[in-house]
């Protein structure tokens, strides 16, 4: 009973796969050239979906324990953003925390939102997705720093 246990368990494990795949990930800061704009620290996590819109959909992003509210973003041949996606499209995940100067001239944290991660990791990022109606999460293990991009 043991082994049919064991021969089921590893069946099942074989046929659930992760339904994108990640190509890159990565955090730039983006610096305003007036001190009123402020900075930005920008998340960006680019895939290749394995599957289309109708049936995954991303949700949260986090970044420690920093939550993001995201949805998923491709760009069609005609140049335009659209959420829906077919199975081998490249999408776009990204989300940005803002700092902006208080009336001390000190760059404060604009809409921070701390919120407990639903499960434990240890990596950089967690996104978390819906896949035919059920909740999963997938850790992102590290995000390649970008070079500061100093805006006008």
């Amino acid at each position: 009973m043991k082994i049919l246990g064991f021969i089921l368990l590893f069946l099942f494990g074989l046929f659930f796969s992760v339904p994108f795949k990640v190509v890159q990930s990565t955090q730039q800061e983006v610096v305003g050239g007036r001190m009123e704009t402020g900075s930005s620290t920008i998340y960006l996590v680019k895939m290749v979906a394995k599957k289309p819109s109708t049936k995954l959909h991303y949700e949260d992003l986090w970044i420690g324990i920093k939550h993001y509210s995201v949805t998923a973003s491709h760009q069609k041949p005609d140049n335009t953003i659209s959420q829906d996606f077919e199975k081998g499209d490249t999408i776009y995940i990204q989300a940005s925390q803002q700092y902006l100067p208080n009336d001390n001239g000190e760059k404060e944290i604009r809409a921070e939102k701390a919120n407990k991660t639903p499960i434990e990791y240890t990596g950089k990022a967690l996104i978390g997705y819906t896949f035919k109606g059920k909740k999963h999460y997938f850790e992102i293990s590290d995000l390649e720093i970008l070079s500061t991009e100093n805006r006008p």
